[in-house]
């Protein structure tokens, strides 16, 4: 369940897509397990604002937005 990752022109490593299960599986370890930022940042290579982001728009917009992106 490894994202893909991609290089940029600087080194500097990061996250280009996430797979519909990881997204819910961020949410649900947020909802369900009171996990927080930096214990899912660095579980799943997200900075914190992300995994924010990312609960935000599914709870305003349930898991159908997991699909888009």
């Amino acid at each position: 369940m490894t994202p893909e990752i991609s290089v940029l022109i600087s080194g500097v490593i990061f996250m280009t897509k996430y797979t519909k299960e990881i997204k819910l599986a961020i949410y649900h370890e947020w909802v369900d397990d009171h996990r927080r930022g930096t214990y899912l940042s660095r579980k799943y290579g997200m900075g914190r604002g992300g995994i924010q982001y990312l609960v935000d728009l599914i709870q305003k917009h349930n898991t159908s937005i997991t699909t888009t992106t």
